[in-house]
């Protein structure tokens, strides 16, 4: 099981699932600091039983096809496993939570039945990934809008920039309008 984006709140999580299963965490630094801030948070998480900490150096490619389920607090980590057919659970507001076979963890409570049926129902459904793909892609607009904004100088070149952003703004308008 991988747990993605562990953070001080996710304690509580990491101990009630360690009870019943094997964990394996990671969390990424990007500094010093931030690895010097938190030290003290990992050594407590090495005391709870079953739960393993991984080197920042591993992936989450090199865990997540070894994984049965995975969880996803303030990560990504939940995305990608869909791409490899794992069955995710989500605690945070993630962009992909409203894709059916992604479960969503609101009470803690609830978490052991969360899991079970994951482990138990989960069916990978990839033409409903695919799906929910070219609806992003189907709803965005194809804008490098820090260059518009910072670098373009040229209000037509702008404007031109824009258009295709503002082409689906109206197109959104008159879906609610009619």
């Amino acid at each position: 099981f991988w747990v993605g984006g562990v953070t001080f709140s996710s304690n509580c999580v990491i101990a009630v699932l360690s009870m019943i299963i094997f964990l394996y965490g990671q969390d990424s630094f990007r500094s010093k600091e931030k690895l010097n801030e938190i030290v003290g948070h990992y050594k407590e998480l090495k005391k709870i039983p079953n739960v393993k900490l991984l080197n920042p150096s591993i992936t989450s490619f090199d865990i997540l096809p070894k994984a049965k389920l995975v969880l996803a607090i303030t990560s990504t980590v939940g995305w990608e496993a869909l791409f490899l057919g794992r069955p995710v659970i989500t605690f945070g507001d993630q962009f992909y939570n409203s894709i059916p076979m992604v479960k969503k963890c609101v009470q803690i409570d609830r978490l052991p039945y969360i899991v079970k049926d994951q482990l138990e129902n989960f069916n990978y459904n990839e033409k409903e990934l695919l799906a929910y793909i070219q609806g992003i892609f189907d709803d965005a607009a194809a804008l490098d809008l820090p260059y518009v904004w910072e670098r373009e100088h040229n209000e037509e070149k702008k404007e031109a920039l824009l258009q295709t952003l503002a082409d689906l703004l109206m197109k959104k308008i008159n879906m609610y309008t009619k």
